[in-house]
């Protein structure tokens, strides 16, 4: 006998290969439904700074945490929060809360500052540690209208802090452009040309006025 008769391999039949692929790719398909959190059975020792491996996010304010939750302000000023319980078992007015405070956080995108998200955020934290720790849905609906009244305040006053930058930059190029008109004016004999030039001046200071006029 040769020795490539001894070294010769048994082929490998159709449904043996059928076999091979399939399982490669129940494996992938497994790796990536896997994902990159893990399941944590205490919140406890979780503290700022940290990376809270549920949601793999970094914990930049923590708003409370016990042995079986944990609610906290991510990097950008948004609520997070994790607890360990059954699926299907979430504590009772937890939708309520969890889609009110999705409502206000939504709103306060184009309404607050960064230096303002971090109080408004704090506050929608309190409501959920509320919900989630065991109190009454009451309770965490509470908090939430003090956010939504805190909301409502500072977007007023960001809102007219706004307009009165933009009709500020207005008024300032009106100026300098009535100042212009003026000063060519002065150099000018022809009648006609500085009654025009005079009509564009007042309308330019008509500009300011109207901004001043925000102030009354």
């Amino acid at each position: 006998m040769s020795c490539s008769r001894l070294g010769r391999k048994k082929p490998v039949s159709i449904e043996e290969r059928k076999w091979s692929i399939h399982t490669s790719m129940d494996e992938s398909n497994e790796a990536q439904l896997r994902g990159s959190g893990r399941s944590v059975q205490d919140f406890s020792p979780f503290c700022e700074g940290d990376v809270e491996p549920r949601l793999n996010k970094k914990i930049n304010v923590l708003i409370d945490s016990t042995s079986d939750y944990i609610v906290y302000l991510d990097e950008e000023f948004y609520v997070e929060w994790a607890y360990s319980r059954l699926p299907g078992e979430s504590p009772a007015g937890f939708d309520n809360v969890a889609n009110q405070i999705g409502h206000l956080e939504t709103l306060s995108i184009t309404q607050l500052t960064k230096a303002q998200r971090e109080p408004f955020a704090r506050l929608l934290g309190e409501a959920m540690a509320r919900v989630i720790g065991g109190g009454k849905e009451e309770e965490a609906m509470a908090v939430l209208e003090k956010a939504g009244a805190y909301l409502s305040a500072r977007g007023l006053e960001n809102a007219r802090l706004w307009y009165l930058k933009g009709a500020g930059k207005v008024a300032a190029v009106s100026l300098v452009i009535a100042v212009g008109l003026l000063a060519v004016r002065s150099r000018i004999a022809n009648p006609q040309l500085l009654d025009a030039l005079a009509i564009l001046a007042g309308t330019m200071m008509g500009g300011i006025g109207a901004f001043l006029s925000i102030f009354r």
